[in-house]
């Protein structure tokens, strides 16, 4: 059997032991940065979730202020016609107060002629 040199035995313990905490210090690293990307993964894959859930909030909002702008036009429209009918109706109403007034004075004029 070989002697062994106690320097030679401290200096592979000593190896040993650095390596060991090497490999410590790589694998807390490795978990880490596994950890780190599984949450950064994680965080994007929610993030592009609530995307398409907004995307698609953003389609109906938009289809029905579509439809209320639609509505609006033709409300505008309606408004439109019946200002058109009540001016016409103003018109009428006051040609028609207009000879209710004639008529009225043409008979006060007859009572005054004939007493």
């Amino acid at each position: 059997m070989p002697p062994y040199d106690p320097t030679t035995i401290a200096q592979l313990s000593a190896a040993a032991v650095v390596a060991l905490i090497a490999i410590a210090v790589g694998l807390q690293t490795i978990l880490k940065n596994w950890k780190s990307t599984t949450a950064e993964g994680s965080l994007l894959q929610m993030m592009h979730s609530e995307l398409e859930r907004m995307s698609s909030q953003n389609s109906a909002l938009s289809s029905a202020i579509g439809k209320l702008q639609t509505e609006l036009i033709t409300l505008s429209n309606q408004l439109t016609a019946l200002t058109l009918e009540n001016r016409k109706l103003q018109s009428e109403v006051s040609s028609l107060n207009q000879e209710i007034s004639r008529l009225h004075s043409m008979m006060t004029d007859r009572e005054v002629t004939q007493w």
